[in-house]
């Protein structure tokens, strides 16, 4: 059976994560797609690229994530792969503080895991040393099965989300933004541009062999970068076995 984190452990585990995602917290509005308008020509370069590299990037079996993104004052990077369902896998590394795996099964069930690393740059100044050790003891490379108010539940379902922010292939092509042609270290790309509440969303489409490359937010409490690539891998989520696991009380925040 799962191991129970004792009550006492119970703000040590909260404190941990607060401090990692900062307060901030992860949500960011979607923005929506501006009406498009302008000539046939920026509507020809959707249907001829952008349509071919939005199916391909939505019936992509796995597809893999690297992201830059700042949580309040908190700056960080993370490799997500995420399939088409709930299934979904991160390693996100803090600016100081270390390194946290995530994992999110088909079920929802999100499982977290912290380094030695991050346990100590979440409990610096807050915690004395016998307890960081005893936390270290504790939390260190082990699973943990979180709560769904867990604060880390918020963070697994943005990062897990960010294939969804990408449009269908179906979608209206009037509801759209006209596509311009930008070139970045030498690459042509083609560029979807909305602007919505003082956010800026842009996504980048290779020119050539169309695929979806990059999704940049500006702008708003959450700016962020991600870069993606699509394969036939898996994505390897799983439940850990029971008695890996350390379970947390369930009244726990």
């Amino acid at each position: 059976m799962s191991v129970i984190v004792p009550r006492g452990s119970r703000s040590a585990l909260v404190l941990l994560v607060v401090l990692a995602l900062g307060t901030g917290g992860c949500a960011i509005d979607t923005v929506e797609m501006e009406r498009g308008r302008g000539a046939d020509g920026g509507r020809g370069s959707w249907t001829a690229t952008a349509v071919p590299a939005l199916g391909a990037f939505h019936a992509a079996p796995s597809v893999t994530v690297g992201l830059t993104v700042r949580y309040g004052r908190t700056p960080m990077r993370a490799t997500v792969r995420t399939g088409p369902d709930s299934e979904c896998r991160a390693e996100v590394t803090f600016d100081g503080r270390g390194t946290l795996r995530l994992m999110r099964t088909g079920d929802d069930t999100v499982y977290m895991m912290m380094d030695e690393a991050h346990i100590r740059g979440g409990a610096r100044g807050h915690r004395s040393p016998e307890e960081t050790e005893a936390e270290v003891k504790m939390f260190a490379g082990r699973w943990v099965k979180a709560v769904p108010s867990a604060p880390v539940v918020k963070m697994a379902a943005w990062m897990c989300g960010l294939r969804t922010q990408i449009p269908q292939a179906s979608v209206d092509v009037t509801q759209i933004p006209v596509p311009t042609t930008v070139t970045e270290n030498g690459r042509r790309f083609l560029a979807l541009a909305a602007r919505a509440r003082g956010i800026t969303k842009e996504i980048h489409i290779t020119i050539g062999k169309p695929a979806v490359h990059k999704l940049r937010v500006t702008g708003g409490d959450t700016p962020f970068t991600a870069v993606f690539s699509q394969d036939d891998k898996p994505v390897g989520a799983f439940h850990p076995p029971a008695g890996d696991v350390l379970t947390a009380p369930s009244d726990r925040a």
